[in-house]
């Protein structure tokens, strides 16, 4: 991806989304929203209102094949989930606390956002990533 084609997806996003975007990283998704059931990477960024992660569509081989068979091609849209950062109650990097702990870590840093739901029950959402991750924890803080 080019840097022109990066600022375009960026231009498209915050437009679909109707506000900017102020922070963004790469990360991987382990619990927190209903509609999710299994970890999945992809993209996590904030606004002023709302933490929103987007995963990508993901073809196995035997679909791509089947697809070429067919002389056509799926159209798979990235799903776009989004928490309202007024809902946010608690925000906080887990670190590792043992030393073993630290050193078998990934270099990955896991963020857990404890949050109430439309019904008013607590939820919590973990996920890491690949970097900002403090800044990330911070800019909720200041957004809550």
């Amino acid at each position: 991806m080019t840097d022109e084609e990066a600022r375009e997806f960026w231009r498209e996003l915050e437009n679909k989304i109707g506000e900017p975007i102020s922070i963004y990283s790469m990360g991987e998704y382990f619990t927190g929203f209903e509609e999710i059931n299994n970890p999945v990477v992809g993209l996590f960024f904030l606004t002023e209102t709302r933490l929103f992660f987007q995963t990508f569509p993901r073809k196995n081989w035997l679909a791509s094949i089947s697809e070429s068979i067919r002389g056509r091609k799926e159209e798979n849209e990235p799903n776009t989930y989004s928490l309202p950062l007024n809902w946010v109650r608690k925000v906080e990097l887990l670190k590792p606390k043992s030393f073993l702990g630290r050193i078998f870590a990934s270099g990955m840093t896991k963020v857990s956002v404890e949050y109430l739901d439309e019904e008013n029950e607590t939820c919590i959402m973990q996920f890491t990533l690949l970097s900002k991750a403090e800044d990330f924890v911070k800019q909720i803080e200041l957004l809550r």
